[in-house]
C-alpha cells in the first residue's frame, strides 16, 4: 500500500471484512513511493515554499516572483492529484525543522539566511526556466538555434527537461539538462530581450546544482530496481534501505573542505536519512520484510549477523519469527518419532560433556534431529554461494527447483520471496501468506 492515511484506514478495518489478512502485520508498504518521500524531502531544501501572507517578505523580490511562477504551475499541475503529492509535501515540511536543530546540535551546523535563501532559489530557477523556454515559440527558437550553433555538444540532447511534481527524478533530469546546457542557459538569462535575468543562477548556486546532480544519483539504482518492468520484490526493500542510509550518511558527514559541500545539502542528507528512519522502523510492524531476507538462501541469518545494526536480542527475535512462521503454517509433515533409549543417553551424556575437550579424542559432534525439509535444519546449513542462486535463474527458481526434494521449505520460500515491493502489483496487501495477495 502507499503510505497515505486513507491506506492506514484500509489496513485497520481490511481484516473486519477478509479474516485472513492480519491489518499492518501483513501490509507491506509501496517502496516506490517512500522512496519519492525520501527524494522529495532532500530536495525541499532547495525549493521555497508558498509563503503566509502575514509574514513580512524579507527575501529577494525576483527571487519570490520566479518562485511563486513554479509554485502555480505545481498547482495547477496537481490540481487532479489523488492526494499522493499533497500527503508527501506535508510530511516533508514537518520534519524539516527537526533536521535543522539536529544538525545545529549535533554537527554545528548552522544555517544563514543567506545561505538557506541561494539554496531555496535553485529548483524554482531551474525549473522555471526549462517551462519559459518550452512554453514559448520565440524562446525556443532562440535556444534551438544557440544549441545549434555550439560543435562541443555532441548533439543527441536539443532540449532542457521540464519538471514533473509528481516524479522526483524529473528534477534530477531538469538539473542534469541545466549543467549539460549551461552555456546556452547563461547565454539565455544574459539577453536582454528576453526577460530571464531573474532566472539566472549564481556561481555558489551553480556548484549547488551541479552537486545536487551527482547527489540524486544515490536514488537511481532504486528507482530502476523498483520500476522494472518484472515486478521488484520485497527481499530487497531493507538491503535498499540500508544503501541509501550509507550514502546519506556520507553527504552528511561529508566536511572535507576541498569538496566544499554546501551546509544546506547536509541538513538535506539529513531531513532524508530522518525519512528513512521513519519507514525502518514501520517496517518491523509487518515481519515479511525480515522473514523473506531469511529465506533467500544466500542470505538467510548471516545477512543480518553481518550488519552492526541488528543485536543479539533482534537476531533472536527474527529467527523466532522465521520458526514460528514455518510451524505454524507451512510445516504438514510431523518429526521423526520418539528417539529412542540408546539416542536419549547418547544426547544426555553430549549435553553432560559438552565443555569437556581432550586432545587426542575428536570433537563430538551434535546431531541434527531434524530431517532436511525442515526450518532449522535450512537455519543451522551456511548460506549458499550466490552464483548458485545465479546459476537456477534467481530466488523463484531455485525454490522451484527445491520442491522436489524439500517441498514445505520451497513453499515458505516462493511464499515470501515472490511478495511485491510495490504497490502496483497487488497494492502490497498479502493474504495470510497462503492465498493469493490482492
Amino acid at each position: 500500500m502507499d503510505n497515505v492515511s486513507n491506506c492506514n484506514k484500509t489496513a485497520e478495518v481490511l481484516p473486519n471484512m477478509i479474516s485472513t489478512f492480519a491489518g499492518e502485520e501483513a501490509r507491506v508498504r509501496c517502496f516506490s513511493h517512500i522512496l519519492h518521500l525520501i527524494a522529495q524531502m532532500f530536495m525541499s531544501f532547495f525549493f521555497r515554499k508558498r509563503k503566509s501572507s502575514k509574514k513580512p517578505d524579507n527575501g529577494d523580490e525576483e527571487d519570490d516572483a520566479v518562485a511563486l511562477e513554479e509554485i502555480e504551475a505545481d498547482d495547477a499541475e496537481l490540481a487532479d492529484d489523488d492526494g499522493y503529492v499533497t500527503h508527501g509535501k506535508a510530511v516533508v515540511y514537518s520534519m524539516r525543522e527537526e533536521a535543522t536543530r539536529y544538525m545545529e546540535a549535533e554537527k554545528a551546523i548552522f544555517l544563514d539566511k543567506k545561505e538557506i535563501n541561494e539554496a531555496l532559489g535553485i529548483m524554482p530557477k531551474v525549473a522555471g526556466l526549462a517551462r519559459r523556454i518550452h512554453d514559448s515559440g520565440d524562446l525556443k527558437e532562440r535556444f534551438d538555434n544557440l544549441v545549434s550553433g555550439d560543435s562541443t555538444l555532441d548533439g543527441s540532447k536539443r532540449t532542457l527537461d521540464c519538471r514533473v511534481p509528481t516524479r522526483w527524478n524529473s528534477d534530477h533530469a531538469c538539473l542534469q539538462a541545466h549543467q549539460y546546457f549551461r552555456t546556452q542557459v547563461e547565454q539565455m538569462t544574459g539577453l536582454t530581450g528576453t526577460k530571464l535575468r531573474a532566472y539566472a543562477l549564481s556561481e555558489r548556486q551553480w556548484k549547488i546544482a551541479d552537486d545536487l546532480v551527482d547527489a540524486l544519483r544515490i536514488f537511481e539504482e532504486p528507482t530502476r530496481l523498483f520500476s522494472n518492468a518484472s515486478v521488484p520484490l520485497i527481499v530487497n526493500v531493507i538491503p535498499a534501505f540500508d544503501d541509501l542510509r550509507l550514502s546519506l550518511e556520507g553527504i552528511r558527514d561529508d566536511d572535507d573542505e576541498e569538496n566544499n559541500i554546501s551546509p544546506v545539502m547536509r541538513v538535506a542528507a539529513h531531513a532524508a536519512l530522518m525519512m528513512v528512519d521513519k519507514y525502518e522502523t514501520m517496517s518491523w510492524e509487518c515481519p515479511i520484510y525480515y522473514v523473506a531476507i531469511v529465506m533467500c538462501p544466500d542470505r538467510k541469518m548471516q545477512w543480518f549477523k553481518n550488519r552492526p545494526a541488528y543485536d543479539q536480542r533482534t537476531l533472536k527475535y527474527i529467527k523466532d519469527l522465521v520458526i514460528k512462521y514455518f510451524e505454524d503454517k507451512y510445516q504438514t509433515s510431523a518429526l521423526p518419532g520418539a528417539p529412542t533409549e540408546e539416542e536419549l543417553r547418547s544426547r544426555s551424556q553430549q549435553k553432560k560433556n559438552r565443555f569437556i575437550r581432550r586432545v587426542d579424542e575428536p570433537m563430538a559432534t551434535t546431531r541434527n534431529f531434524y530431517p532436511a525439509d525442515h526450518i532449522q535444519t535450512y537455519l543451522k546449513e551456511p548460506p549458499v554461494q550466490p552464483s548458485v542462486i545465479a546459476q537456477a535463474g534467481g530466488y523463484l527458481k531455485f525454490w522451484e527447483i527445491a520442491t522436489i526434494t524439500t517441498p514445505q521449505l520451497a513453499k515458505m520460500g516462493l511464499h515470501f520471496v515472490s511478495t511485491p515491493g510495490k504497490a502496483f502489483a497487488c497494492y502490497g496487501v498479502y493474504m495470510d501468506l497462503t492465498n493469493n495477495h490482492i
